[in-house]
């Protein structure tokens, strides 16, 4: 039998408005009020959360609550579920920086696994407080992604997808009391304490990175060590971004029931036949990961042969096969196949855009205060020849210089690393070079810049190659 005080809590938490959701799930755990009073926990309630709290940072609480409610609605987009069947869906959270409080409460029942830093189960969350809001609020839509796919899909999918896509979601945007899940960071500033990419550029210095294999088959266990967070999460963006496997990764959800093998398999099976172009495409991203890495335009494409007449600007003057390298993408495989030990030559006379700088209003009788303070009203372009320009640099070369690699097809390579290792190692092209082929496969160009920071570019290359041995 209830107590007064737990029937006055199930009352107010629409415990039977939450079995009309799903049914499969008990009754929510009890909670006596007067005691958690006592304790020196608050609680309060938003439209889908109820928090349970010994933080005293009312604004910091608040935007809790305001985060999620908002969260709620963009979880129904991605998982595709109708709003109205989430108007009543709400969730418990106990957000704790002291747990002896919370023990004495009761609101940490015995049998609660012994969890890092969030767990989740049927109608309650926990979280242990993270070092700074923005950490604490990743952690509590991690937790709530996982929520929503248990009410309203019935499962999780495979341990990878189920804390990948929470680690996904969990990244997010919040500004002007507006929030965007899914957020594509663009710098470490922007998420403080997550680390998932400098746990991913460690390994794979060390020599021990995932592939997409080792990543699918993670158990469920070994999601107590950070590191299988950081790369189920890469596997997640980088599926869900690539040209090739987006639309499948996206409908991924509706398999949230099969145990971890069949999901896997499902999943491998409607990819297979693209399955060594993105294993490859994957050693690449993780190779080149940081902050912002564009996935789409990170990926292998094929370069655009010209033809005499038809060049963008003056091929026709140029000797050999000519090319279209696209500025604004990264390695551009050719039609050309080279030997190593080969002697090439490379020309290259063409104009392009390999940035922009944001002007600040300064002639518009604006004061240099408001000016400091003001939006940018123009993006000031970085005009850009294939010798590279000087005002950056990516990966101890200038800006923008053309560079060449050789891809080795993946019958003729031993794995997915020797594939690619004449793109981890390129040569050095600019306006003009005689340059000797290391290795034989297919010829690439980009220039070289980030892939995170290809979005700004304009213009195409005209590469002209020469073989002379």
């Amino acid at each position: 039998m209830m107590s007064s005080d737990v029937v006055a809590q199930n009352n107010s938490y629409d415990a039977a408005a939450m079995a009309q959701i799903n049914p499969r799930y008990d009754r929510p755990m009890p909670i006596d009020e007067q005691r958690v009073a006592a304790a020196g926990i608050r609680r309060v309630s938003g439209k889908h959360l109820v928090l349970y709290t010994d933080l005293r940072e009312q604004p910091e609480i608040d935007e809790f609550v305001a985060t999620f409610d908002q969260a709620t609605e963009q979880w129904c987009q991605v998982f595709s579920v109708d709003p109205k069947r989430a108007e009543k869906w709400q969730m418990r959270c106990f957000l704790i920086e002291d747990r002896p409080r919370f023990r004495a409460a009761q609101l940490m029942p015995n049998d609660l696994p012994d969890f890092l830093a969030g767990y989740q189960r049927r109608h309650e969350m926990w979280i242990y407080r993270q070092p700074g809001s923005y950490y604490t609020r990743h952690l509590l839509l991690h937790e709530g992604t996982h929520a929503f796919m248990e009410w309203f899909l019935d499962g999780y999918g495979s341990p990878w997808y189920s804390e990948g896509i929470a680690e996904k979601l969990g990244l997010h945007w919040w500004q002007n009391e507006q929030l965007k899940l899914g957020y594509r960071l663009r710098d470490r500033s922007e998420a403080p304490y997550w680390g998932r990419i400098k746990i991913i550029r460690r390994e794979f210095a060390e020599g021990t990175m995932l592939s997409l294999d080792d990543v699918f088959n993670i158990p469920n266990r070994a999601f107590r060590e950070v590191r299988n967070y950081a790369w189920g999460w890469a596997a997640c963006e980088f599926l869900s971004n690539h040209q090739l496997s987006q639309k499948v990764f996206a409908d991924l959800f509706q398999h949230a029931k099969k145990p971890q093998n069949l999901f896997n398999a499902s999943l491998i099976r409607s990819l297979d036949k693209h399955w060594e172009v993105l294993n490859r495409d994957w050693y690449l991203f993780i190779a080149e990961m940081e902050y912002g890495y564009d996935i789409g335009k990170g990926r292998i494409v094929s370069a655009t042969k010209l033809r005499r007449g038809d060049t963008i600007e003056n091929a026709a003057n140029i000797k050999g096969d000519t090319f279209g390298i696209r500025s604004e993408h990264s390695w551009q495989k050719t039609s050309l196949e080279v030997k190593a030990g080969q002697r090439i030559r490379v020309t290259c006379n063409s104009r392009f855009q390999i940035g922009t700088s944001q002007i600040m209003p300064n002639d518009d009788g604006m004061n240099a205060e408001e000016s400091k303070n003001g939006q940018p009203i123009n993006d000031q372009p970085w005009p850009c020849e294939a010798n590279g320009i000087t005002l950056e640099y990516y990966r101890g070369r200038p800006l923008g210089t053309l560079m060449a690699g050789v891809l080795v097809p993946r019958a003729e390579a031993a794995n997915v690393k020797e594939s690619v290792a004449g793109l981890l190692d390129p040569m050095v092209v600019g306006q003009n070079a005689i340059i000797e082929i290391r290795r034989s496969g297919i010829l690439c160009f980009r220039v070289n810049e980030s892939p995170a920071k290809l979005a700004d570019n304009q213009g195409s290359l005209e590469v002209a190659v020469e073989k002379l041995e």
